[in-house]
């Protein structure tokens, strides 16, 4: 993964309050919403992915008349690096409620990160909104991640099981390979029992040390166990390092089913090299994710269309993908909210976000879901996540459920 330097990503955050240094001739309509991000760390590039799409869909709303409930008010952002840590993130946090009086706060926060906020959101009563944890421990935190069991675990058995009696793939056995961390434990043991209920046999848990600078160990003890196929959730550094070993060994002999950025996220292609990405990512490899460009959906096609002139324009982040429509998609949840709240009272938004419901067919629906609308978990409803293959040029392909696919599965070569 390429580091993101401060200096490169403050380059590109545009008039923001950053750090202690806001800008306190602030307006006295602006709504001051605390973004918590990992400028700096091993993280970098969640912020380099997520918010520059967020940002200038928050620009957007501001030209166009910002909170209307609220007589035009403008929604203020205050940047916090929290350094890719769970340290970081508890005690920006604290800053931006305490010093920086924001009402809101919102980031791509995983798991770690989310579990240690989540006390200072519940002792200051702060709504905030995550960009990518699975998971919420506090009535404050709303996510718009990918649930643990129905948007990560799930999506692949289902797919791996379509192959399986639809497509009559020869699979009995499944080596679980994961990002060792709590999500990817977590993960694991949900798709242990699903592939065990599909009548399929695990034959190995494989936890990935996410400290090895080499994943040659990895990629030897599945070509060990001779499984059929591999699934699990594995991180954007693990899968670099993992499709990179698995070329040097030449090791085509399973079927690699994924979850999590390791196996789905554009950026891969990129960081591979496209010589070597052709040979691992378009074989014998299939993922799941929340969103793959060229989707069917008008709002979807015009939000990409907006970025990638954003892009093209001011040199952001790109290609296009999962991440980046995420953090588009929470910037629009957030102004739903605070339309509903018509307040930017914590309590009021809190419920507010409760209530919040944008439904297809709105021009604010970037996602392949039938609506974006929070459970009693604060978890979206609707999980919905599309298996895709990788093609030639270093694009991706929907396969799956059937009303989003534009292509068969290719066969195992």
């Amino acid at each position: 993964m390429r580091a993101i330097s401060r200096r490169t990503f403050l380059a590109g955050t545009g008039a923001l309050a950053v750090g202690g240094r806001s800008a306190r001739a602030q307006s006295e309509r602006a709504v001051r919403v605390g973004m918590i991000l990992p400028i700096s760390g091993n993280l970098a590039q969640y912020a380099a992915n997520m918010f520059p799409p967020f940002r200038y869909v928050i620009d957007r709303i501001n030209a166009e008349g910002g909170i209307k409930s609220m007589g035009g008010a403008k929604i203020e952002l205050v940047v916090a690096d929290n350094a890719s840590g769970s340290a970081g993130t508890a005690s920006e946090a604290r800053r931006l409620i305490t010093q920086e009086k924001v009402s809101f706060i919102a980031g791509p926060l995983v798991t770690s990160e989310m579990l240690a906020l989540v006390p200072v959101l519940d002792e200051h009563k702060i709504p905030a909104l995550s960009f990518t944890s699975g998971d919420s421990r506090s009535k404050y935190l709303f996510t718009i991640g990918l649930h643990y069991e129905k948007g990560y675990a799930a999506p692949p058995i289902d797919f791996l099981t379509h192959l399986v009696k639809e497509k009559q793939r020869n699979i009995k056995s499944v080596a679980l390979v994961y990002s060792n961390y709590e999500a990817g434990q977590q993960i694991a043991n949900f798709q242990e029992k699903m592939i065990t209920a599909a009548g399929l046999t695990v034959v190995a848990r494989i936890p990935v040390d996410r400290t090895a600078q080499d994943q040659t160990s990895t990629i030897l003890r599945i070509k060990s166990v001779k499984p059929d196929a591999v699934a699990g959730l594995i991180l954007t550094r693990e899968g670099v390092l993992m499709q990179q070993a698995r070329a040097n060994l030449r090791y085509n002999d399973t079927t690699f089913f994924g979850c999590g950025a390791g196996y789905a996220d554009v950026s891969l292609w990129t960081e591979l090299g496209p010589k070597l990405a052709e040979q691992v990512l378009t074989r014998n490899l299939f993922a799941t994710n929340g969103f793959v460009a060229g989707i069917e959906l008008p709002a979807a096609k015009e939000i990409v269309t907006d970025l990638q002139k954003e892009i093209d324009a001011k040199k952001m982040q790109g290609p296009i993908g999962h991440y980046q429509i995420w953090g588009a998609q929470g910037a629009r949840l957030m102004q739903a909210a605070f339309e509903l709240a018509g307040s930017s009272d914590r309590e009021a938004l809190k419920n507010a976000f409760e209530k919040v419901r944008i439904e297809q067919g709105s021009p604010n629906l970037y996602l392949p879901r039938k609506e974006l609308a929070f459970g009693e978990d604060n978890c979206l409803t609707d999980q919905t996540a599309l298996a895709l293959q990788w093609l030639s040029d270093g694009s991706q392909q929907a396969l799956w459920p059937a009303k989003f696919a534009r292509a068969e599965p290719r066969p195992f070569q």
